[in-house]
C-alpha cells in the first residue's frame, strides 16, 4: 500500500508536469501536444499511461492517503494522457465516493451481493442478478449513452495468460522508468508530532503508521 501510494503521488507529479509542457506549447491535450512534437523535435511526444489500481477498498484501509492522489488523478489527468483503472471487491459508498464515481467516466458491475451494491457502481440495481462468470453491465458513453449494456467478458485460462506474457517478455524490450523503481527506500512514514518508534524522526516501517 505504502508503495502504490507512492506511485500515485509521482503520477500527480507527472501529470502537472505535463500540463506544464501544454502550457508553454499552448496545446489543451496531449493529442495536440504530440501532433506540435511532430514539427517541433525540441519536445519528446509523450507516452499514455494506464494505472491499474486493484483491491482499491483494501489500499484505502490500509493508506489512507491514497485517495487524495487518486482524485486529483480521476479529475484532471485524462487529459494529459494518464487514465486510471480502480477495481473492487468491495465497493461501498466511503471507499468509492460520488466523486471519485463522478469523474471515472466508465463503469463496470459483475455480479454483486446485493442491490446496494450495483447502485454504489452503476447507480442502479440489477448487477445482483448477474449471472457470474463475466457476466457483466457496462456504464460507457463509449458503449452507449443511455443506460447500461450488458455484456460477456471472455474467459481466458492461466496458462493462456502465462503463455501470452512469456511471448511479449520474449520479443519486446521493456523499459522501466527508474523513478517508479526501488519506491519503499524513498518512502518514509509521515511523523505526527515528536513521537516515533524508535526516537527517530526518519524511522520507517511499512506497516507503523497503519497500527499507529
Amino acid at each position: 500500500p505504502s508503495e502504490a501510494n507512492e506511485v500515485m503521488k509521482k503520477l500527480v507529479e507527472e501529470m502537472e508536469h505535463r500540463y506544464s509542457l501544454f502550457k508553454e506549447t499552448g496545446c489543451s491535450d496531449i493529442k495536440q501536444y504530440n501532433e506540435y512534437c511532430e514539427d517541433h523535435p525540441n519536445y519528446d511526444e509523450l507516452p499514455y499511461v494506464v494505472a491499474i489500481l486493484d483491491e482499491y477498498a483494501d489500499l484505502v484501509d490500509r493508506c489512507k492517503d491514497i485517495a487524495r492522489p487518486v482524485l486529483s488523478i480521476a479529475q484532471k489527468a485524462r487529459a494529459a494522457g494518464i487514465h486510471l483503472l480502480v477495481c473492487t471487491q468491495r465497493p461501498s459508498t466511503n471507499v468509492i465516493n460520488g466523486v471519485i464515481k463522478g469523474n471515472l467516466p466508465t463503469h463496470v458491475a459483475l455480479m454483486t451481493a446485493n442491490t446496494t451494491d450495483s447502485i454504489t457502481i452503476i447507480n442502479e440495481g440489477g448487477a445482483e442478478k448477474l449471472l457470474g462468470k463475466g457476466d457483466m453491465l457496462v456504464q460507457s458513453p463509449v458503449v452507449s449513452r443511455v443506460g447500461c449494456v450488458r455484456l460477456q467478458g471472455c474467459f481466458v485460462q492461466n496458462k493462456e495468460i502465462n503463455r501470452i506474457v512469456e511471448f511479449l517478455k520474449n520479443n519486446y524490450r521493456t523499459i522501466y522508468d527508474p523513478a517508479y523503481l526501488n519506491l519503499g527506500e524513498s518512502n518514509s512514514v509521515p511523523s505526527s508530532g515528536s513521537f516515533s518508534a524508535s526516537g527517530d524522526k526518519d524511522f520507517h516501517d511499512e506497516k507503523y503508521e497503519y497500527v499507529k
